[in-house]
């Protein structure tokens, strides 16, 4: 009779394999239900079609970079301290697990005794302090979060096109003459449809109009219309590459899989619906970031990790993992 030790591993390996049985059956499910839209072909990809996937991340920990690597990610995006210090360990632990950087210089860059009230020349003089001591760990910055939304206006950030230029202008001649190499990304729009109304659309038009595209390398935007279907992510890119005439960088997208309604198999579905559409669409970013990559807490606001707490893999993971390791191009099947 087998032990104790014996039964109980047993049983672990059973719900393991269950739980890998699921996810794969619900893969399947996923990719069924969007082959009326779209096929997987396996063609050969161009160099500069080829999408880099990754996720924005929180903290540094060794497992999280294994599981990262393991994933297929390319990118981790993640904040810039006001210390800088932990942000250089961050980076560096992330580096060793294959991660290229994207780092967002942010009012959480700025010192907390100024950060209400600063100055054109305190962020100077913040950018020049991150872009120094992270040159060589980090690959590329991203200019603020959000300048779009209210809740993101701080000191010098005032919501302002033309102080947001500024800023544009001061990270990128900065950041450029420390390190050469590195990409500057501007934009981070959170509602580039203006579905919120903030003013979002001006928001992109005035600060093109001032002269943003002289100071970023590509344009980010992010995406969070949810399960509103009637809005396809792919056209939001082209439209935005095409007014840009930048790379876009889609920095933010992700769905919950907690709360009224939404499950994992809501969560998953949401991935793959929301890639193929940035796959197939005429102009395809360069790269695509989940938000995020585990689960700070339990709650519905919190649980848009693809790994719940714990390191427990969401059905969501295996087929991110599908899309960041796949040497397929998505096409759609039109007659066109």
């Amino acid at each position: 009779m087998p032990n104790r030790e014996c039964k109980s591993a047993s049983h672990l390996h059973r719900r393991r394999f269950t739980r890998y049985l699921y996810a794969v059956a619900t893969i399947l499910i996923v990719l069924i239900a969007l082959s009326s839209e779209v096929s997987l072909l396996p063609v050969k990809a161009e160099p500069n079609t080829r999408i880099e996937l990754g996720f924005t991340v929180h903290e540094f920990n060794e497992i999280q970079g294994q599981m990262l690597g393991n994933s297929g990610s390319k990118w981790v995006r993640m904040d810039v301290d006001d210390e800088v210090v932990p942000s250089m360990q961050a980076a560096n632990g992330y580096r060793r697990y294959g991660q290229q950087v994207l780092a967002i210089l942010n009012e959480w860059s700025i010192k907390s005794s100024i950060r209400q009230t600063f100055s054109l020349d305190d962020w100077k003089r913040t950018v020049t302090v991150a872009a120094t001591k992270l040159k060589g760990q980090v690959q590329a910055y991203e200019i603020w979060n959000e300048p779009d939304l209210p809740e993101y206006h701080y000191g010098y950030m005032d919501g302002s096109p033309q102080h947001y230029v500024d800023m544009l202008k001061a990270a990128y001649t900065t950041i450029k003459s420390i390190d050469p190499q590195a990409i500057v990304v501007g934009g981070s729009i959170a509602d580039p449809l203006n579905r919120w109304g903030a003013g979002s659309d001006k928001f992109i038009a005035n600060i093109l109009n001032l002269g943003a595209r002289n100071y970023i390398d590509a344009f980010s935007i992010h995406l969070y219309y949810k399960e509103d279907w009637t809005v396809d992510y792919g056209t939001i890119v082209t439209n935005i590459a095409t007014q840009t005439g930048k790379p876009v960088w889609v920095t933010e997208t992700g769905e919950t899989s907690a709360g009224q309604g939404k499950t994992e198999a809501l969560q998953t579905f949401y991935l793959g619906k929301r890639f193929q559409q940035m796959m197939n669409c005429t102009q395809r970013p360069a790269v695509i970031i989940w938000y995020e990559f585990y689960d700070a807490e339990t709650s519905g606001s919190s649980a848009y990790g693809v790994f719940a707490q714990g390191f427990t893999p969401k059905l969501s993971y295996s087929l991110f993992a599908h899309f960041a390791n796949s040497t397929l191009l998505v096409r759609r099947l039109t007659s066109g």
